[in-house]
This record gives C-alpha cells, sequence and structure tokens, in this order.
C-alpha cells in the first residue's frame, strides 16, 4: 500500500520529484523526450501521443 511521504528521489532534468527510485528510473526513460505521430505532431509525453493516436 502506497502512502504519502517525503518524494526524496529528484529528476536532474526536471523539476519532478518521486517517492521511490523505480518511480524516478521510470520517469527519466522518457523525461525530455519528444513524441512523434507519423502525422508530424509533436507530444511531450507517451501517454499524450497513444491519445492522439486512438483518436
Amino acid at each position: 500500500m502506497k502512502m504519502h511521504a517525503e518524494k526524496k528521489h529528484k529528476c536532474s532534468k526536471c523539476s519532478n520529484s518521486y517517492g521511490t527510485e523505480w518511480d524516478l528510473k521510470r520517469h527519466a526513460e522518457d523525461c525530455g523526450k519528444t513524441f512523434r505521430c507519423t502525422c508530424g505532431c509533436p507530444y511531450a509525453s507517451r501517454t499524450a501521443l497513444q491519445s492522439h493516436i486512438y483518436r
């Protein structure tokens, strides 16, 4: 069960902080990347790109 706690793991590329090192590593994989659709539209997150594709 997750509980509210101090977020000690901070991203060196942005201002986001995470409670676990695993969450930080998962975030760091995509931090700062631009995701482009085949139509050329850029998105800041993989989720936003997927939402665009499914429309």
